[in-house]
């Protein structure tokens, strides 16, 4: 874990199985996520949303739908990000 992450029930990616145990902020700050927050999946970039014990599911199209603009064009360019990070196409 780097000094930016935060420490997560660890849980799996419903998309994927990958082990998650902690979660970071985009912009560094060590925040502490909150049920209701979205994530994405380092492995695959699956869309994840915290529960209330912090474990993750799955985002629905339609919670995905609901949210601004930005925040969805944000979510595509960190999705882009961890897929070429990753070697994915």
């Amino acid at each position: 874990m780097t000094r930016d992450e935060v420490a997560t029930p660890i849980t799996r990616c419903p998309g994927c199985s990958y082990k998650i145990d902690s979660a970071s902020a985009l912009d560094g700050s060590k925040v502490r996520p909150r049920p209701g927050d979205l994530s994405l999946c380092f492995h695959c970039s699956l869309v994840l949303m915290f529960e209330e014990d912090l474990t993750v599911r799955e985002a629905t199209i339609d919670e995905i739908a609901e949210l601004p603009t930005e925040m969805r064009a944000l979510l595509a360019k960190a999705s882009l990000s961890i897929r070429l990070l990753r070697g994915a196409s």
